[in-house]
């Protein structure tokens, strides 16, 4: 379910022909993989 969600809106974005969502465990995620800008859209910074 999740991985449709993603899939479903990534290609909702302009100029995107093709994505491919795979779902993984390793590395465990933190906030410190996002960008600056990701980080400011949602108001982490």
């Amino acid at each position: 379910v999740i991985q449709q969600d993603v899939q479903n809106k990534v290609m909702c974005i302009e100029d995107v022909a093709q994505a491919d969502v795979e779902l993984v465990w390793e590395p465990q995620w933190s906030q410190d993989m996002m960008t600056e800008a990701a980080r400011l859209q949602l108001g982490l910074m």
